[in-house]
């Protein structure tokens, strides 16, 4: 019979209806956590703001922002006043996103190049560390891999050192380091602008997108930083932005690219896993909306390449030294860490070096630090129970210190002089020991960073149902803020998950600048596609 039966149409019809409603129903869990969890940072932000000291102790303070909030709400009513005056004046869409993008990347050049310049190339802590076992490596040394080296301890910064052991190839020295995490910004600038286009398809939104990654001066001083942070970002970025585009066409090359990309990323930092995770549940919930078999196939990709590219480098790294490796101190001592009551030195639940005192005096028995980390997890645990109050203090302190310091610990990252790191010129030296460029640098800083999550809320909103793809950065935003919670805090991690907002939030400032114009001078904006010809 060339006619499906009935019974098998009505079992179609269910089966179709059963997955619409799980969709539904995932979908507007996410989007109701989303909307909590951005409300939460942004009034944190509004009412609260945190400063890391310019030393090596790291220690945080939190104060008040609420006088500093409502004069950013002052200064946003005079721009958008007075953009209603000068927006028909001043043909916004005949600018060139290729010509915008190309001049403000001189700009940064420049801004960069007197930064790499003017500073001591002297590394400290991790990076320090990882720098000089991929110096070691590279001269035949292997004993960052046996009992006792830093490798040994944390063997997932083996694809930070394999990345410095490749760009040993070309020059040993941090300083090519720092040309290189330029590079990697101008691309995450760049792979901003085509996840706005790819979101929205809108030139006004791209333009403001474009010059909201420039004007994000945190990522600037984090070109000294040479660590797995910067590029290991830009492969995130590039695996979003491939996994839009295999939304969009299902095509198997950009699944492959994407794929490739997300592995890169989490060789370099261990925290984009949870990028990766986003992507993943992403594609689930296509899967829910549209029933394509291809969406399943690139959860499950994912799912590979947050484990199996670890294991291979480990493969391969002892297969050339010849040295079995450790699986590294257990994440139950991050985890203890990172909830211990007890541990406000720095600032709640920030590093305080009990996993690593504890796997050492363990005598790098893996076995016994987790047994310790365990007890030490369920005291934690106790506590709270004992105590709701004090752990209500700590986890908001703990939320405090790192999603509401602005420069999420970009200079802190840079030459401090107590550490032996001096700069050369005037303005760096204010920029570096907290002094008048510092503060003015901080300041603008918290005044986008209340601006991006303001605007990010708005964008859940008012703005979320018009698009799809959105979901991949506010998923990562919330993982997050989940994982930082309970694990080890600092501020310089938090920058990715704000940064990654840009495209949604400047959608949103669009539209509803779009709209207060309007009011304030009918006629002035108009919808795009039905723009009058400029004279």
């Amino acid at each position: 019979c060339i006619f499906p039966h009935p019974g098998l149409i009505l079992h179609d019809r269910r089966i179709t209806a059963m997955h619409n409603r799980l969709y539904r129903l995932s979908h507007g869990i996410m989007t109701a956590l989303a909307c909590l969890f951005t409300v939460l940072v942004f009034l944190l932000n509004v009412l609260y703001q945190s400063e890391v000291s310019y030393n090596e102790y790291e220690v945080t303070t939190i104060s008040g922002s609420l006088k500093f909030s409502l004069l950013v709400l002052v200064v946003w009513a005079v721009l958008i006043v007075a953009a209603a005056f000068v927006r028909g004046r001043f043909p916004v869409r005949s600018i060139e996103e290729k010509k915008l993008f190309c001049l403000l990347t001189a700009l940064y050049a420049v801004a960069a190049l007197y930064l790499i310049l003017n500073v001591d190339t002297t590394l400290r802590a991790d990076a320090k560390s990882v720098f000089n076992a991929a110096k070691a490596f590279r001269l035949g040394d292997r004993s960052m891999l046996q009992k006792g080296g830093y490798i040994h301890r944390y063997p997932h910064q083996l694809g930070l050192m394999l990345y410095d052991c490749i760009l040993m190839l070309f020059r040993a020295d941090p300083a090519f380091n720092f040309v290189m995490n330029f590079v990697f910004v101008i691309g995450i600038n760049h792979l901003s602008c085509k996840i706005s286009d790819a979101l929205f398809h809108d030139k006004a939104v791209n333009l403001l997108t474009i010059v909201c990654t420039f004007a994000f001066l945190p990522q600037l001083f984090f070109i000294l930083f040479a660590y797995g942070l910067t590029p290991g970002f830009f492969f995130l970025m590039l695996a979003f932005y491939k996994a839009l585009l295999f939304t969009e066409r299902l095509r198997v090359r950009d699944l492959v690219v994407l794929a490739l990309s997300a592995a890169a990323a989490v060789l370099l930092k261990r925290n984009f896993m949870i990028g990766v995770m986003a992507l993943a549940i992403f594609f689930l919930l296509k899967l829910l909306e549209r029933k394509n078999w291809r969406y399943l196939l690139a959860a499950c990709v994912l799912a590979v390449c947050m484990v199996v590219p670890s294991q291979l480098l480990i493969s391969g790294f002892e297969a050339v030294s010849g040295t079995q490796l450790n699986e590294g101190a257990p994440s139950v001592l991050w985890l203890a860490m990172g909830t211990d009551l007890d541990n406000t030195k720095r600032a709640p639940g920030w590093y305080d070096a009990s996993n690593y005192d504890i796997y050492t005096d363990c005598d790098s028995s893996r076995a016994a630090s987790a047994a310790i980390g365990k007890e030490k997890l369920a005291k934690n645990f106790a506590d709270m129970r004992q105590d709701p109050a004090r752990a209500y203090r700590f986890f908001r302190d703990k939320t405090i210190s790192q999603w509401c310091e602005p420069m999420y610990q970009s200079v802190w990252t840079g030459p401090l002089e107590t550490c032996g790191q001096y700069t050369h010129t005037r303005i760096l030296a204010s920029l570096y020991n907290g002094g008048t460029v510092e503060n003015m640098a901080e300041s603008f800083s918290k005044f986008l960073t209340l601006t991006l999550w303001g605007c990010a809320a708005a964008f859940l909103f008012f703005c979320r149902k018009k698009h799809s793809g959105w979901e991949i950065f506010f998923l990562f935003f919330m993982g997050g803020l989940l994982f930082h919670t309970a694990w080890e805090g600092k501020s310089q991690y938090i920058y990715p998950y704000v940064f990654c907002l840009i495209p949604c939030a400047m959608y949103a400032l669009h539209r509803g600048v779009g709209k207060i114009v309007r009011r304030i001078r009918p006629g002035v904006f108009v919808q795009p596609g039905h723009e009058a010809p400029e004279p």
